[in-house]
């Protein structure tokens, strides 16, 4: 079995939403990729990563800390989100990306 720990990321910070609704928001820290090298040292083999700025808006902000968590970690990524990148995590190794319509 798969344990799949989820990231969410608006401006830059790990976050949760209450019932997904962006005004129940929970900031939980400001440095996402030490979240998921977290995850990783407890036993997780994917990250799941969700650009809420990129699924309410449709303009991803969260890019560069994807990147970031992929480049800083050997980790197998899953990533939800619109963003005007998504061709680019398409192509990068390790990632499985979901688009939200």
């Amino acid at each position: 079995m798969n344990f799949y720990p989820a990231i969410d990321i608006k401006d830059g910070q790990f976050i949760r939403l209450k019932r997904g609704e962006l005004e129940h928001i929970k900031i939980y820290g400001k440095d996402p990729v030490k979240k998921a090298k977290d995850f990783l040292i407890q036993g997780a083999k994917w990250i799941h990563v969700v650009d809420i700025d990129g699924a309410f808006d449709g303009k991803g902000k969260n890019m560069q800390t994807i990147f970031n968590i992929k480049k800083k970690l050997n980790a197998k990524f899953r990533s939800v989100g619109v963003s005007e990148t998504s061709n680019q995590l398409k192509n990068t190794s390790k990632m499985k990306l979901i688009e939200l319509f």
